[in-house]
């Protein structure tokens, strides 16, 4: 009896997805081949700003978050999973698939259970040494039911299909290609323009500029006071709002505060300011990169703002920050950090200085700045 309960716990165990301290591990099983795919995979090339996992899930006590990953080297994974897919044949290209995004993520309450899987894969052909890009296609597979814990595998292998889908009915057979550097180099944020309307789930994709496809959204003020006015985005689609960082309307950029809440940044131009309530604990000279990962909620490496509505709360204070788009960094508008961005124009810093030095003032230099960078 005990030796069939342990072959239940492994079999249970080998299911599509399942825990393992710290982590969740999703393992790919696909049952049937892409037969009508016309083209297989020579390699998989990982491209994610964020290689450490595929997403974080709350589970367990104290809802403790976990790291998403596969049993063993995401890119060898996924080439073993992407060769049974798409069986090699004489006839078929071999094209060489560059994961920009992956990341699976759950959202479980009392009634409903979703799981999410978003996805973007840029398809490319190689000549000799160069590779040349085909096109990106992505995906957003979305899910309700009881056991969304144990299908996140499903759902990855359910995007996979709908990419390889995608772009095969492109005409990618007859494009030449655009010539592609280097595949890992950071593409230059264009601070120039508002990033398209839509929803962001990474700055990642907001300087890739490419949103979650056809996921609505109402934008509502919820409460302002003196200091900043906080907004509540409503999502039309399914989405896992813990996840998405940031919002465009197409005039403005809208930063994931808390759970609930969001800013609109004040000044947009080469630095992106925001202005919302801190926890005063926070150090004054703390930077957040926001390229290094994406978190289970807010913003990448924690959530900065609490965007609280209660101005008695002692525990935080009203601050200014901004996203400096050439580093991908985000930095609280201290003294010393303005004396840092404005070496190349002491007299901002000159009448900064004669100010009061309040909010107002912080973010008066940083529209300035913008101004110059135009």
């Amino acid at each position: 009896m005990k030796k069939l309960l342990l072959i239940l716990v492994v079999l249970g165990c080998n299911l599509l997805g399942y825990s393992q301290g710290s982590e969740v591990i999703v393992e790919l099983t696909p049952d049937s081949a892409l037969k009508i795919i016309g083209f297989s995979s020579l390699r998989v090339v990982d491209a994610r700003f964020s290689k450490d996992n595929i997403g974080y899930l709350s589970r367990g006590i104290g809802n403790n978050k976990k790291r998403v990953k596969f049993p063993n080297d995401f890119k060898k994974h996924l080439e073993e999973t992407i060769s049974f897919l798409l069986p090699d044949k004489k006839d078929k290209p071999k094209l060489v698939l560059i994961f920009r995004d992956l990341i699976v993520s759950e959202n479980i309450g009392t009634q409903n259970q979703y799981g999410y899987c978003n996805m973007e894969i840029e398809f490319a052909k190689q000549v000799d040494t160069l590779l040349y890009s085909l096109g990106t296609i992505k995906a957003n597979v979305n899910e309700k039911n009881f056991y969304i814990n144990k299908t996140h595998g499903k759902r990855i292998l359910m995007a996979l299909e709908d990419c390889f889908r995608k772009f095969d009915k492109t005409k990618w057979k007859n494009s030449e290609g655009i010539l592609i550097g280097d595949i890992n180099n950071n593409i230059v944020y264009d601070y120039k323009t508002i990033p398209p309307k839509g929803v962001y789930l990474s700055y990642n994709q907001m300087t890739r500029r490419s949103p979650l496809d056809s996921i609505g959204f109402e934008i509502n003020q919820t409460r302002k006071s003196k200091k900043f006015v906080s907004y509540r985005i409503d999502f039309k689609k399914m989405v896992n709002p813990k996840l998405v960082q940031f919002v465009s309307d197409g005039r403005n950029i809208y930063m994931h505060a808390n759970r609930t809440k969001f800013l609109r940044c004040g000044s947009y131009g080469k630095y992106i300011y925001f202005q919302g309530s801190v926890p005063i604990t926070t150090k004054t000279d703390k930077v957040i990169h926001l390229y290094t990962g994406l978190g289970p909620v807010g913003l990448v490496g924690g959530l900065l703002f609490s965007a609280t509505q209660d101005d008695s709360n002692t525990n935080t204070t009203t601050k200014g920050v901004v996203i400096d788009t050439e580093t991908g960094s985000l930095h609280i508008v201290t003294d010393n950090y303005l004396y840092k961005i404005t070496k190349q124009f002491p007299l901002f810093l000159k009448e900064y200085r004669k100010s009061k030095r309040k909010l107002n003032d912080k973010l008066k230099v940083i529209i300035e700045l913008n101004s110059k960078y135009q």
